[in-house]
């Protein structure tokens, strides 16, 4: 199994300074929808340029086979610790994403299909492929994509409910490289499933005496979801000017 490992780390009530983000250009559709189509499972493969133009492809191939690999099984783990020390400067939380699939994902690069015309998109510092792979999605997916009056999909705000499936919806700011904000989102999008799954919490509260005779009470909390998930498939994107939003579909394993 590959193992896939993220920490997110969000401190409320402190700024910090974010790197300019390589937003598409007008080359990128904002919105993708990436719905199984004749049987098939449509997959986005976005990577950096490589220092070889005829490296792309392949390297696309293989981001690609690693999600065809995630459709068939992941095991994953969402962990969020809460710390208050009772003071609004001193809240922090933390989140860490443990994700593994199999690590035999090159069987599936040969199968991936796309169209050298029509699927490869080329932005400022990332290329797309659209890759179609042809598998069994044992159950239709009764989902039809729709957007709100200022152009964006709906499910940004409100997650649809799909027959069958738990369903997660991933957000990436701001990022040097457009790339890795694509990245993060997936990945966002996966642990929203996940935390879904079995959960598990504790909890401590720490007094902390000064010799003044004064105390300071900490909390801290952590709740952990795990579990196996399958048929993981994303199933939109969306690009907008704050960052990239993911909505993916999964079944509890």
């Amino acid at each position: 199994m590959k193992k896939v490992l993220l920490f997110f780390c969000v401190v409320f009530l402190f700024s910090c300074r974010t790197p300019p983000e390589s937003l598409p250009d007008k080359n990128v559709p904002r919105h993708w929808v990436t719905t199984p189509e004749n049987g098939a499972l449509v997959i986005i493969g976005a990577i950096g340029k490589q220092s070889k133009k005829s490296m792309d492809i392949e390297v696309a191939r293989d981001e690609a086979a690693k999600k065809v690999a995630m459709f068939y099984g992941i095991q994953g783990s969402v962990t969020i610790v809460n710390a208050d020390s009772g003071s609004v400067d001193d809240y922090v939380s933390i989140s860490e994403v443990d994700i593994t699939y199999a690590q035999d994902y090159e069987k599936y690069r040969e199968f991936l299909v796309f169209d050298e015309e029509k699927d490869v998109i080329r932005d400022e510092g990332t290329i797309f492929v659209r890759f179609t792979y042809k598998t069994l999605v044992p159950q239709s997916i009764k989902y039809v994509s729709s957007l709100d009056a200022n152009g964006s999909p709906d499910w940004i705000n409100k997650p649809p409910k799909i027959d069958g499936y738990l369903v997660g919806v991933g957000y990436a700011g701001k990022h040097q490289l457009l790339r890795d904000a694509v990245a993060k989102s997936f990945q966002a999008a996966a642990a929203a499933i996940i935390k879904q799954l079995d959960a598990k919490g504790e909890g401590s509260v720490v007094v902390h005496y000064s010799s003044l005779g004064d105390y300071r009470a900490e909390t801290t909390s952590h709740l952990t979801s795990k579990g196996s998930l399958k048929e993981f498939m994303v199933i939109e994107y969306y690009f907008d000017s704050g960052g990239v939003y993911t909505l993916a579909i999964a079944k509890a394993a």
